[in-house]
């Protein structure tokens, strides 16, 4: 989202009040606890109560991915480990995707194909957990993931190349079966920073390609699955011909794609300065260690356009409730690796009072140098105390 600060300033404050205040429910201690209470058992099977209260691949890596989101080190560990125990059966590094309760009584792997996206859900996962909590071993148990991911599952047709949604039954002669919503993209992104490059930025890009190809009706919306040949893409009709509950995953994993770029881009021309800003909330507060990779590289990809519209400044603004005090080295890093001047870290109270402070004297306090500008000007975080001192 690309505004002008001058004609725009309340947009963009509005959006980033508004950003932050979703990202903090969605990092809610309350909403985390109730989810766990409800679908985790004590030792660490995410239960699908709509399946027999069986567990999937995909609601483990579900599980794990929010456990990272909330910081919750514990139970990623608990859900990760049950599924090593349980689902990890298979002679390459992929999960058997449904464990739950046979007819005889016995609770065990009910089928030992595996479910792409659940597989490219711990692996995500994992990933996270190793940069959120400094350990390489996560990394490695997700290497051997990604590996066999790349290596069991990718087909190629008609020029571009896919993940199959599972090891066996997607694939015949001249045609594959795919699953539009077990396409991660904001995980391809991940995955190309540590494995094979060009590998996962063709699987990005062609998956990106079939949702094009993949939009039916109208409103044009994704199949749940669909039919890939010389004829292009069809709906798979004998497996279902619904916009249902596969494909609503397509526009949440789609949404999470923008997890890669800025929240908001703000550009004031006059004072030839402009910002890139991100809402951010962790339980505990943000770590800007967190998303280095992923900031640095929009980073430099805002910027790039940036220079060419000639703005002598450019400011990265992180929002959230609060921040952690390890912030100096990462800020230090942005700086020298990047084109921005200053990295702010903003409480949300401090935001709350520059809006206040722009509406109490909406002339009287200007963009530039003398105004807004000034919050800006030096890294480290800004509380309300300091944005009311600074602003007068």
């Amino acid at each position: 989202m690309q505004i002008k600060l001058r004609t725009l300033f309340s947009v963009t404050v509005l959006c980033m009040t508004l950003s932050a205040c979703a990202l903090a429910q969605a990092g809610e201690p309350a909403f985390w606890d109730h989810y766990k209470s409800t679908f985790i058992s004590q030792d660490g099977r995410v239960i699908d109560y709509g399946q027999g209260q069986a567990s999937t691949s995909e609601g483990q890596g579900y599980g794990m991915l929010l456990a990272v989101i909330n910081g919750d080190k514990k139970v990623f560990d608990t859900v990760w480990g049950w599924t090593k125990a349980n689902l990890s059966v298979r002679q390459d590094s992929l999960l058997a995707w449904l464990w739950g309760k046979r007819d005889n009584g016995m609770w065990e792997v009910m089928d030992y194909n595996n479910a792409t996206d659940g597989d490219t859900l711990i692996a995500f996962s994992l990933l996270k957990a190793s940069t959120q909590w400094d350990s390489d071993s996560y990394e490695q148990e997700a290497m051997k993931v990604i590996r066999s991911i790349r290596e069991k599952l990718a087909v190629r047709i008609e020029g571009k190349t896919f993940l199959l949604p599972g090891y066996y039954g997607f694939k015949d002669a001249g045609s594959i079966t795919l699953n539009p919503s077990y396409m991660i993209f904001s995980a391809y992104r991940l995955f190309a920073e540590v494995d094979d490059n060009a590998f996962w930025r063709k699987i990005h890009q062609d998956g990106l390609e079939l949702l094009k190809a993949a939009c039916f009706g109208n409103p044009c919306l994704p199949a749940d699955w669909v039919w890939v040949s010389r004829r292009g893409v069809e709906i798979a009709e004998a497996r279902s011909t619904r916009f249902g509950h596969d494909a609503v995953r397509t526009l949440l994993h789609v949404s999470w794609a923008q997890g890669q770029l800025p929240d908001g881009l703000a550009i004031e021309r006059d004072n030839s300065y402009s910002i890139i800003w991100d809402a951010k909330v962790r339980v505990g507060g943000y770590s800007m260690g967190t998303d280095d990779r992923t900031i640095r590289e929009y980073i430099t990809t805002q910027s790039r356009d940036l220079k060419r519209l000639s703005m002598r400044n450019i400011y990265y603004l992180v929002v959230s409730s609060e921040f952690r005090d390890d912030y100096d080295d990462a800020v230090g890093m942005l700086k020298m690796e990047t084109d921005v001047s200053e990295v702010c870290l903003m409480e949300v109270e401090g935001l709350v009072a520059m809006v206040d402070a722009k509406l109490r004297e909406p002339l009287q306090l200007t963009l530039g140098p003398d105004g807004l500008q000034r919050l800006f000007s030096t890294s480290g975080v800004l509380t309300s105390e300091d944005v009311r001192e600074i602003l007068g």
